[in-house]
């Protein structure tokens, strides 16, 4: 099954990292970067983005959410999980960074005061 392949490669990631470089605080984000980079895809339209689960080892993927509240055009996004939460970042043309939650589809912060479109978010 697809969960079982993500396992190996999770698994494979880890005794490697675990061998180079040893424990790391930021390990927990690079193996969900790495992750969500397999198996999430985002799409940015104009005011909208789009939160899609993207099935590594087959050719679909099913919509989960669709986040609206940008004035401006999606310029970047970012993915992050802390405390078995997940989390979506996103920087606008509107000159605002927000940040969603994943998993109840709401947005819970705004930064706004940027003097220039955002153009990369982490």
């Amino acid at each position: 099954s697809e969960e079982e392949k993500i396992q190996v490669i999770i698994q494979h990631w880890i005794r490697i990292l675990k061998i180079k470089l040893g424990w790391i605080h930021e390990f927990d984000k690079l193996v969900v970067n790495y992750v969500s980079s397999s198996i999430l895809f985002f799409l940015n339209t104009t005011k909208i983005f789009k939160f899609f689960m993207f099935e590594t080892f087959r050719s679909s993927f099913k919509l989960i959410n669709t986040f609206t509240g940008h004035t401006n055009i999606v310029l970047s996004i970012d993915y992050s999980a802390f405390d078995d939460c997940q989390f979506i970042c996103s920087g606008s043309g509107d000159k605002t960074v927000r940040v969603w939650d994943v998993d109840n589809n709401k947005q819970i912060q705004s930064f706004n005061g940027h003097s220039d479109y955002v153009h990369c978010v982490k």
